[in-house]
């Protein structure tokens, strides 16, 4: 077991819709509509997507997917649908100024799914954390000439005093079920905060903070790893460290390859 200083805390930018998540034990913050397993079931619509190639980087095709329009529904939340169609908060909220994300039907029949993305401008192979974007792109390795696939997902990154570094790496390791020894000064926090004097959690709980699946990296004390909350995901909330959604992890987890290059930039 190691001390990896990259979770808990909550973000300045979304610290009180941070903290009322935090108090909020329900999987969904709707009146209903939205279940658990809707999240897992929404596997079936993520698909790599293809890279139109150029002959060189600076002449392929940079955009992926497009952008939707999506007909609001009652018990329908921006936290619930930015999960369903692999969006952070941050993107859905951005995209839809003005809108109640808690009742978005209050003012709109409609909302924008903002669901294109330009690539970032690095080689297509790897991981690569897009920081100011809050987005994880997964470049797949090229099989006997064929297209070039890429897979995304929205990310959780460090809050404003624990900022998420840039650097490169490689994939170095891989756990399913992790155990979190706290570091102590974040068991400090949590026993300041709730009096939570824990000196681990261990894997498969819960409450623990890695989830059940960790990417480990070359750059120490950073990991790329689930979330016990959800709804933390493109918001400011760890202490470095890039948090997916729990079906997103489970998802990118057994197909990065121990040795994989990567970037956070």
């Amino acid at each position: 077991m190691n001390r990896w200083m990259c979770v808990g805390g909550r973000g300045r930018r979304y610290g009180m819709l941070a903290a009322l998540l935090l108090a909020i034990a329900a999987p969904s913050l709707g009146d209903g509509r939205w279940a658990e397993e809707d999240f897992y079931n929404k596997a079936r619509l993520t698909k790599p997507y293809v890279v139109v190639p150029g002959r060189d980087l600076a002449t392929a095709d940079t955009v992926i997917g497009s952008v939707r329009q999506y007909a609001v529904t009652q018990g329908d939340t921006f936290l619930d649908l930015a999960r369903f169609y692999g969006l952070g908060y941050n993107e859905l909220e951005q995209a839809n100024p003005g809108i109640d994300p808690w009742i978005p039907g209050i003012k709109a029949t409609s909302i924008i799914l903002p669901t294109a993305w330009v690539l970032p401008q690095v080689p297509y192979e790897g991981v690569v954390v897009n920081i100011p974007e809050m987005r994880l792109y997964y470049f797949h390795a090229s099989k006997g000439g064929g297209p070039q696939l890429v897979t995304t997902y929205p990310v959780g990154l460090g809050r404003d005093e624990w900022r998420t570094p840039k650097g490169k790496f490689k994939v170095q390791g891989k756990t399913v079920n992790p155990t979190w020894v706290i570091p102590d000064s974040i068991r400090e926090e949590h026993i300041r905060e709730r009096g939570d004097s824990r000196t681990l959690i261990k894997g498969g709980e819960p409450d623990n903070p890695l989830g059940k699946y960790r990417i480990e990296l070359s750059m120490p004390g950073y990991r790329i790893h689930g979330t016990d909350i959800p709804w933390g995901v493109g918001m400011q909330v760890s202490h470095g460290c890039v948090r997916l959604y729990p079906e997103d992890i489970e998802a990118l987890y057994p197909i990065v390859p121990i040795g994989a290059p990567g970037a956070l930039k």
